[in-house]
């Protein structure tokens, strides 16, 4: 169970890669001029490293005191904006 806890939490790091080759694109948002949307869309693209290291931080925390099941959990959470991602991108038609 710890090796499945340790391999989520690392996936889970390994989804700031995609993020630092797309967040820069992010500014194109204002391309049209300042509007809410685009102040939204760039928020939550600067936002996702803070919230993603801090939910592998509470998930690491939780793995180092012997309780991996929450640890999977808190990585699996850190994952979900990704996965939510990918699984409409891998659908057919796309």
């Amino acid at each position: 169970m710890r090796i499945a806890a340790y391999v989520i939490l690392l996936l889970g790091l390994a989804t700031l890669l995609p993020w630092l080759a797309v967040a820069p694109f992010s500014i194109m948002a204002f391309d049209k001029g300042p509007n809410l949307m685009a102040y939204v869309l760039v928020g939550l693209m600067l936002s996702y490293p803070v919230w993603l290291l801090a939910w592998l931080w509470a998930g690491w925390r939780r793995l180092r005191a012997d309780d991996a099941k929450k640890a999977i959990i808190f990585g699996l959470v850190a994952m979900l904006p990704a996965l939510l991602l990918a699984v409409p991108l891998s659908l057919p038609g796309h």
